[in-house]
């Protein structure tokens, strides 16, 4: 059976977008240059899944990194190479000029800034958090109130893409916040993906990235429910993943799960757990945004209903 390597191509729009976007913001950023390669400091505090990868391609450009883990397991990986890992997460802090954040929730964002250990109080004036997790747009903004005072910026950065794609620095990054910040931070976070475009004010990206969530939820429970009715209608699965990857029916998750089938013999590439967990994030990412369809007075859309169906489906695929 043929591999599938998820496409890396940006519509060329897109790249003039994304082009357009960063002239304006190193315009308006004269007074605070982007960021070297070669100089700049940068920490990164969660290395699951996600931020290990994202750390790890990081590294391999040659970026100096500090790293900070609670469980020795997401260290391992790092350990012999050229990132410096410290043994408390303000330690961390206290070198970077640039941190990163990349945790499950918003509580984890919330503790590790502000918890009994927070490294808010560790961070030097002038330093910028990158808030990488993917968390509610008010929560953001919360976090970046309590830094400011402090001379820290806040960006919302959250990372579409999934750990594949991270360890390519293939990554979507839709980023709220100061324009003049982001365009200081920009050589960083182009470093982790082939798109990053400027959405708005602090939240922005945290909005965008919870309505992109529930729309692949939505791609992911019909990918897997087309393979099953396909299946069950004779077809050949490989002839039909190649003919909707090419036409219209195309997305991130019939590509994602044609590969594992074809890698792993299943939709998901680990144990039940890890369908149960794609599953419990994808949630939790409805829930936010659910949230915010209430705040907006939007009531329950369409594709709040179908994002929120979608749930159960894909845990129906769940291996034994």
């Amino acid at each position: 059976m043929k591999e599938i390597v998820p496409p890396t191509l940006v519509p060329d729009w897109l790249n003039y977008a994304a082009s357009s976007q960063r002239r304006i913001l190193n315009m308006q950023n004269v007074a605070s240059p982007p960021i070297a390669r070669d100089t700049a400091h940068i920490g990164y505090i969660g290395l699951g899944d996600m931020g290990g990868s994202i750390a790890g391609h990081l590294i391999e450009e040659g970026w100096k990194l500090y790293l900070y883990a609670r469980q020795e397991s997401a260290l391992a990986p790092f350990r012999g190479g050229s990132a410096t890992i410290l043994d408390e997460a303000r330690d961390v802090a206290a070198a970077a000029d640039i941190l990163c954040i990349c945790v499950s929730d918003d509580a984890q964002v919330e503790n590790v800034l502000f918890g009994d250990h927070g490294i808010a109080t560790a961070l030097r004036e002038d330093a910028v958090v990158i808030i990488q997790s993917t968390i509610a747009p008010e929560s953001c903004r919360r976090f970046a109130g309590h830094l400011a005072p402090r001379g820290i910026a806040t960006v919302d950065a959250p990372v579409s893409g999934g750990a594949e794609r991270a360890r390519r620095g293939a990554l979507t990054i839709a980023c709220g916040g100061d324009p003049g910040v982001i365009a200081r931070c920009m050589p960083l976070l182009e470093a982790q993906a082939t798109l990053v475009l400027r959405v708005g004010d602090i939240g922005s990206g945290q909005l965008l990235k919870l309505i992109n969530n529930s729309v692949y939820a939505a791609n992911l429970a019909v990918a897997l429910e087309a393979t099953r009715t396909g299946q069950a209608m004779g077809l050949n699965i490989d002839e039909m993943w190649d003919v909707l990857r090419a036409g219209s029916a195309g997305s991130m998750a019939l590509d994602t799960h044609a590969h594992n089938i074809r890698k792993y013999g299943r939709m998901f590439p680990g144990p039940s757990s890890y369908a149960n967990g794609t599953a419990g994030i994808l949630a939790k990412d409805i829930g936010l945004f659910r949230s915010e369809l209430d705040k907006a007075g939007l009531g329950r859309t369409a594709i709040d209903h179908i994002a929120r169906d979608s749930i159960e489906t894909i845990l129906s695929f769940a291996p034994e």
